[in-house]
C-alpha cells in the first residue's frame, strides 16, 4: 500500500497505463487526519500510476510519456512523497 499525506486542495492522480480486467478494484483508505493533513493509503495494481498532483507537468498526457512510467526504469513505482 502506498501512503501519501495531503493537505487541503492537494490532489492525487491515478493514471491507467495498461488494460485491466473489468472489475479490477482500487482501494483508497483515509488512514489518519491530523493537523490539517490527511494520510491516504492506496492499494492498486502496478499498472496504475499514482502521483501527487503537483508532479503533473502540463497534462496527464505529459505524465504518460515520462520515463518513470516505464516498468523497466529503476525508479518505476518508487514513492517520492
Amino acid at each position: 500500500m502506498l501512503v501519501l499525506s495531503r493537505e487541503r486542495d492537494e490532489s492525487i492522480v491515478l493514471t491507467l497505463t495498461s488494460d485491466l480486467p473489468k472489475g479490477t478494484a482500487i482501494r483508497v483508505l483515509v488512514a489518519d487526519v491530523a493537523r490539517g493533513r490527511a494520510r491516504i493509503g492506496i492499494d492498486a495494481p502496478l499498472s496504475i500510476q499514482i502521483l501527487r498532483g503537483e508532479l503533473l507537468i502540463d497534462s496527464p498526457e505529459a505524465i504518460v510519456s515520462h520515463d518513470l512510467l516505464d516498468p523497466s526504469h529503476p525508479d518505476f513505482g518508487r514513492d517520492y512523497a
